[in-house]
């Protein structure tokens, strides 16, 4: 029985690892192929066209901030994403402007990286709207997904990645196993903590909205 999981967890990793398509982030075996091949980004290190910092003339440009589900996590052509999809649709539409919206969406980014992002990024491409892809996991923390380790030393999130990459069976436990053990340790962790990480979210939708207000 043992020796015939481990044959499926061989065939499995074989086969997720060199299938044309991403079953998770850039540290899972599929996604050390899938996105070096696809995943193309701008100066900007955004997944998008190149755009000067100066809008063109009689345009009106739309900055779409976010996390995987914006970036378009599993999409093999940007130009697929829902953005571009959506700035298509504006442009086919006729009317006296053009639209350029802005694909500014990052892998796990929550709240307080997306206001960091538009404070030094976005808002020196002089967007006339800013959107927000919101999720629920944007309450999380800085290092709270991407890796088993995440917010621990470099060297054990480095070990985590390699992993990763090449055992499908570290892969299934640290993203499958893994977030049942977090869910069962959230029990028994004081509510301080969550109250901590809420907070600094709110803070930071806060301001996010204060900026996009004063500019």
């Amino acid at each position: 029985m043992i020796v015939l999981v481990l044959l499926i967890i061989i065939v499995l990793g074989f086969y997720f690892q060199y299938r044309d398509l991403s079953i998770g982030p850039g540290d899972s075996p599929s996604g050390v192929t899938f996105y070096p091949k696809y995943y193309k980004l701008n100066e900007f290190g955004f997944r998008d066209r190149e755009f000067d910092l100066k809008p063109p003339k009689d345009t009106k440009r739309v900055l779409f901030l976010g996390d995987s589900k914006t970036f378009g996590m599993g999409i093999k052509n940007g130009n697929d994403a829902f953005q571009k999809v959506f700035e298509r649709l504006l442009n086919n539409h006729g009317g006296d402007y053009n639209f350029e919206i802005i694909n500014a969406g990052k892998k796990a980014y929550n709240t307080l990286q997306e206001l960091r992002l538009l404070k030094t990024i976005g808002l020196a491409l002089n967007p006339d709207l800013v959107m927000l892809g919101y999720s629920l996991n944007d309450t999380d923390p800085i290092g709270a997904t991407g890796t088993a380790f995440g917010g621990a030393p470099k060297f054990l999130e480095k070990i985590d990645k390699k992993l990763s990459q090449h055992f499908f069976s570290w892969y299934l436990f640290r993203t499958r196993f893994l977030p049942n053990l977090h869910k069962i340790n959230q029990k028994f962790n004081s509510m301080i903590t969550f109250d901590e990480n809420f907070k600094i979210h709110e803070e930071s939708f806060s301001e996010l909205v204060y900026l996009l207000k004063e500019n």
